[in-house]
């Protein structure tokens, strides 16, 4: 079964069944956040970007401009209940009561007060919105001159601040863009929660920079659900790169005290020395149904180590009064992360060592369960092909971790982590009762699918779980709800191999619109990388020979691969580029 709307987190917060759905996933007191009434009243106030300055909020019609305005009114006015946002962008240093251009400037939640993105602007009901074509951006970029991490100097330290919020909070169909800590000793320049608790659904982190915790740091209680982490870091120009310490956690950074509860989110891209997508520090987070792939750890100029390019959980010695880290992963894919110096003093590239994904230093503790990593189905086993298409990457002369491709971690028709789950398992050990595995997938499609091809090897009574965050669908690989080999005969889907697999489920590392089974150059224009395999070795060198002597001069077949200077023809320059590769 597929939704509507295609992210499960829209249909876990807008649906009928939020409620009970919530209770079982992050506790009974959670209902509080569906109630129709409670401490906050039901009045609604709206703000959209384009609107005249001068309005009340009352109404679309009259809508604040800045989002500050309606916050202003949101803490004083204990009526109001909900904002709601329409698309645009949304600096934190505009608004009656702020002043412009400064850096400490940030977007407070309220207790009790719920806030949704997503809006064209005309909407009369929530269920109206789409935060995926309708783009809400809370942004630090106060200049409006970023280009990635570039020009960010200006930027807000922290873009959200939810360390007043409670558990009644909510910031839904949101981006969370360019917060920078620096230079200040800080961290979360995306979301900052010195304690509290509040709920993140549907929201985006990106382009955030910290010392610490690059999108995000907690001390509180804080709950994604739908959420994405991406192009997301520490600092470059500091080091230390210990938890604790400056240049951890590129994506998230759960601190003493953290409480922190991820369904259905995906870290990807995010980078740092230690930990590049999540670090838990003498906190406790739980991971279910999520995605962490193609993240990456590295030194910088002022640290020698860095490791646990994906996750890193950490506790203190209780003799001191350390508190214990605790990170349990449920129903999750870990892999494909990069440590580039595999805590070596610059030591090779690593990603099929474990604790490259995932690293549990002393005093700390980690419970995974039917969970993916690094293409293993479990801790012990040998790498298997699970996937559709693995994250590639290769090292550029910079030693910055280059992806040619995220890859498409949805589950081929062979993999072995099909039908291999446990029905049984408890999404969230630290709460009383059993928390059940949600019944949608990361994409929103239905858990315990049985698989008629497949010989059940989990635990419970058919049909079982995937492992993993995906569940496969039988005889639809691209999830279109049309089978395969009805797309094929149709001609609506390419099948350029004739391995009766639609093109769209194939690998394409170069993105190119050619499967790699049929590209010639699969890693890309001078990439040198004829196979994709992010090696350049004695088969590139083959394949470059009759480009460089033979008739083809770079038009194609393959040869596209060899032409670095871009001038249509493989001589002895583009030699030297190739023999230059890493």
């Amino acid at each position: 079964m597929r939704l509507d709307k295609h992210a499960f987190g829209w249909w876990f917060l807008n649906s009928r069944w939020a409620c009970v759905i919530l209770a079982v996933v992050l506790g009974v007191a959670a209902l509080t956040l569906c109630a129709n009434e409670g401490p906050r009243g039901s009045v609604v106030l709206y703000v959209d970007d384009n609107a005249s300055l001068g309005g009340d909020g009352s109404s679309w019609a009259t809508a604040y401009a800045h989002l500050q305005d309606a916050l202003s009114e949101a803490n004083s006015n204990g009526a109001v209940g909900e904002i709601w946002v329409a698309e645009g962008t949304y600096l934190p240093d505009l608004g009656s009561a702020q002043i412009p251009c400064d850096r400490s400037e940030t977007f407070r939640l309220i207790p009790g007060v719920r806030m949704y993105g997503g809006f064209v602007g005309d909407e009369s009901i929530l269920d109206e919105r789409n935060f995926q074509t309708h783009s809400t951006v809370l942004s630090g970029d106060l200049n409006g001159d970023d280009n990635g991490f570039a020009n960010n100097t200006e930027n807000s330290v922290h873009v959200v601040d939810s360390s007043d919020a409670n558990s009644q909070s909510l910031l839904d169909g949101f981006v969370i863009r360019g917060g920078n800590t620096f230079p200040m000793s800080t961290g979360g320049a995306g979301l900052y929660a010195e304690g509290g608790a509040a709920v993140f659904a549907n929201c985006s982190f990106e382009w955030n920079s910290a010392i610490i915790g690059g999108a995000a740091y907690s001390m509180g209680n804080t709950k994604f659900v739908g959420c994405r982490f991406r192009w997301n870091r520490t600092h470059p120009s500091l080091g230390g790169g210990r938890p604790g310490n400056q240049g951890t956690g590129g994506g998230f950074y759960c601190g003493a005290g953290c409480d922190a509860v991820f369904i259905n989110c995906e870290f990807q891209r995010n980078a740092a020395n230690w930990a590049g997508a999540l670090c838990v520090a003498q906190g406790k987070t739980k991971l279910t149904n999520c995605t962490v792939s193609g993240n990456w750890s590295g030194p910088t100029p002022s640290s020698f180590w860095s490791g646990a390019a994906g996750l890193y959980v950490v506790g203190g010695p209780p003799e001191v009064g350390g508190v214990d880290g605790v990170l349990h992963i449920e129903n999750s894919i870990i892999g494909s992360n990069w440590d580039v110096s595999d805590d070596d003093f610059g030591g090779d590239v690593v990603v099929g060592d474990l604790d490259a994904q995932l690293l549990v230093g002393s005093y700390a503790q980690s419970i995974v369960t039917n969970t993916i990593i690094d293409e293993r189905p479990t801790v012990n086993a040998a790498p298997l092909p699970l996937f559709v298409e693995t994250p590639h990457a290769r090292i550029a002369p910079s030693g910055e971790v280059v992806f040619a491709a995220l890859g498409d971690l949805r589950l081929r028709s062979s993999s072995p982590a099909i039908d291999a789950g446990n029905n049984a398992a408890d999404t969230n050990i630290t709460t009383n009762g059993t928390q059940a595995i949600p019944s949608m997938d990361i994409n929103g499609y239905a858990r315990f699918v049985d698989d008629p091809d497949t010989i059940d090897t989990g635990v419970g009574t058919p049909p079982i779980v995937d492992l993993g965050p995906h569940e496969y669908q039988p005889g639809d690989c691209n999830y279109n709800g049309m089978l395969d080999s009805d797309e094929i005969a149709a001609g609506t889907s390419l099948d350029c191999n004739d391995n009766f697999v639609p093109d769209d489920c194939e690998p394409d590392i170069d993105d190119d619109g050619i499967v790699d089974d049929c590209d010639p150059c699969a890693g890309g224009p001078a990439s040198g990388d004829v196979d994709a395999n992010g090696v350049i070795d004695l088969n590139d060198y083959i394949s470059m020979v009759p480009c460089l002597t033979g008739p083809f001069g770079g038009a194609g077949n393959g040869c596209e691969c060899f032409d670095f200077d871009n001038d249509g023809d493989i001589d002895l320059q583009d030699f030297a580029s190739f023999t230059l590769l890493p």
